[in-house]
């Protein structure tokens, strides 16, 4: 019987990934790194392995470094090679049913001879690989690593654990009983973490969210780092961060180390509604939003705020200024060759740009990056809390990394606002009285959430009108390619945007795709979502609580995926009301004195 290979296996498993960066090219694996990081007993006794690979695709320039977390199931003998499976299924929603043993949800990669992987002397005995994101075992070590900074590997493939949270002493630990995958993400993998509370008898919820980063980038992750930041500052409106693991590997052509940051974890809020749909509902059942949106603009203002604090301020000088009018004019310009219907917007749009060199502007600092509705949660009894401090994942960390215009994250939620009103009338017909006032609901919207924001920020926070101006210029051209890729039929919503902004028709040239250009347009009833949606949130299930642009605009879409666009947003099924905003306050640790699965013991728990 022929064997696969671990390489076999992930050449034909990996390019099916959502989250695999190399869509169009057929990919040059090569694995550069392993890290075992143990064994654990399923509740069947069999011992379950855990290891991270680092795997290279040599096929881009420069190769790109991902990390593939597999959890390795023994077969009992006598069921080697009946599995007709054959590899997993690219969104690794399939399940396993091996006899005699517990298998985890999902996940499946293949059938592996344990020998090649060293796992075993016996050449006959078999095991199935799975992406470990979809085993609890993996879950749990991983917080287990962050709770009490183990580290794993040796040499130049490692991983180490960070706790970011420190436990209370008199806490009892939490022990990790479960976990699930979020579906739909893009770029990373959210898993959510069932535990059980420190006290007999304590219910199980679902407390804690890790994302694992799957490229691995050399640098601190923003979404780790910023999100520390703020903590330390005493931040109120961001998730509390729990723990981190950073991992070493080998640079794929000169062999050198590389660091970065593999997950994150942090506190997870349960059951929430996020600001798109909170808005949405209240401009269709005509509410006015106005107090809701002064108080986001007041917590946008006090994160800049608190990130100023943090790390520090840069004062604009003539190359600052000059970088990001040339990125204006060479953006303008690729939107404009892609859409050539909006050719007499071109030149107020570059005078726009030209009279931007004139103006003082405001301090470059850390911000967001990637900001709109989508990434605020409602939480009942705190507000408003802003996550996803990654920026665009598939940007090089440097870059995400550096000091850009605060108005820039108050520029992508103006168009986030503008949104909500636009796929409301796109989606109703109720003549051009509803449209009034859906447009009266996005001004006032608009004013409320500035005025917000500068009563924290002060009176000149949203200063200079013309460079916040011509920032939403920018995003609402890179809104029309997205649309018009995408979504043609919805393509009205930012070319009348750039007609109000810029105060000029397009004239009677239509917005849309050339002929025979291929599109797909929205189906009729798709609930209401901005542009992007695929890329860092979901279409299905819960929103993922965890989603940058430096000195730059918003990014040419690649293969139609806008990179800075809002995500669709979906309540949770699965989440339990009341958990929202409750904070987790102890470890992971696997204190045995419980029969409920503890899969951060090294054995499965027996009462004491």
């Amino acid at each position: 019987m022929s064997t696969a290979t671990l390489k076999h296996l992930l050449e034909d498993w990996l390019p099916r990934q959502r989250w695999f960066a190399g869509k169009g090219h057929t990919p040059r694996l090569q694995r550069i790194g392993t890290v075992r990081m143990g064994d654990v007993v399923d509740p069947a006794g069999q011992t379950v392995a855990l290891s991270t690979v680092y795997v290279a695709d040599r096929a881009t320039v420069p190769a790109t470094v991902y990390q593939v977390p597999l959890s390795v199931h023994p077969l009992p003998s006598g069921d080697a090679g009946d599995s007709s499976d054959g590899p997993g299924s690219s969104d690794g929603s399939g399940t396993d049913a091996g006899k005699g043993a517990a298998q985890p949800v999902g996940g499946r990669i293949g059938e592996i001879s344990l020998a090649t992987m060293g796992l075993s002397s016996d050449p006959l005995a078999r095991g199935t690989v799975h992406d470990a994101a979809h085993d609890p075992a993996y879950a749990a070590a991983v917080m287990a690593m962050a709770d009490r900074e183990s580290t794993y590997g040796q040499g130049v493939a490692t991983m180490r654990g960070n706790q970011l949270r420190p436990r209370r002493p008199h806490k009892a630990p939490y022990i990790v009983t479960g976990s699930r995958v979020l579906p739909g993400e893009q770029s990373n993998t959210s898993i959510i973490v069932t535990t059980l509370g420190g006290r007999p008898n304590a219910p199980q919820r679902e407390t804690a969210i890790v994302k694992l980063f799957r490229v691995v980038q050399v640098g601190a992750n923003p979404d780790v780092e910023l999100q520390l930041e703020l903590a330390r500052q005493g931040s109120t409106v961001i998730p509390t961060p729990l723990g981190a693991v950073e991992g070493s590997w080998p640079d794929p052509e000169t062999g050198e180390e590389r660091r970065g940051h593999l997950a994150f974890a942090s506190e997870y809020l349960g059951d929430v509604d996020d600001a798109w749909r909170v808005a949405l509902r209240s401009a269709a059942r005509g509410k006015k939003f106005l107090k809701r949106a002064r108080r986001l603009g007041e917590s946008v203002a006090q994160v800049h705020a608190e990130l100023a604090t943090a790390l520090g301020t840069v004062q604009v000088d003539h190359t600052h200024r000059q970088e990001l009018t040339d990125r204006l004019r060479t953006r303008l310009q690729a939107a404009l060759a892609q859409a050539p219907e909006l050719e007499p917007l071109r030149a107020e749009a570059t005078a726009r740009i030209d009279a931007l060199e004139a103006l003082s502007w405001p301090a470059l600092q850390r911000v967001h990056g990637d900001l709109h509705l989508g990434q605020v949660l409602d939480v009942p009894d705190r507000g408003w809390v802003v996550l996803d401090f990654e920026g665009e994942p598939l940007r090089p960390v440097a870059e995400r990394r550096a000091p850009d215009l605060p108005l820039r994250d108050v520029a992508g939620m103006l168009r986030s606002f503008d949104y909500v009103a636009g796929s409301l009338a796109h989606d109703e017909s109720e003549g051009a009285d509803h449209e009034a006032t859906l447009a009266a609901w996005v001004q006032g919207v608009r004013a409320a959430f500035l005025e917000g924001y500068r009563s924290v920020a002060g009176d000149r926070g949203t200063e200079p009108r013309l460079l916040l101006e011509a920032l939403e210029v920018d995003k609402a051209f890179y809104e029309v390619v997205y649309e018009r890729h995408n979504r043609p039929d919805w393509v009205d919503i930012p070319v009348s945007a750039l007609e109000r902004l810029l105060g000029t028709s397009v004239g009677s040239a239509e917005a849309g795709t050339e002929p025979g250009e291929p599109t797909t347009a929205a189906p009729s009833g798709t609930a209401a979502t901005e542009p992007g949606a695929e890329e860092h949130g979901t279409t299905e299930g819960a929103r993922p609580q965890g989603g940058a642009t430096r000195l730059e605009l918003a990014p040419a879409p690649q293969d139609g995926h806008p990179g800075t666009q809002p995500t669709s947003p979906r309540r949770s099924p699965r989440t339990r009301p009341g958990s929202a905003g409750r904070r987790p306050t102890a470890s992971w640790r696997g204190a045995r004195t419980t029969r409920t699965p503890c899969w951060a013991c090294t054995r499965w728990p027996t009462a004491s």
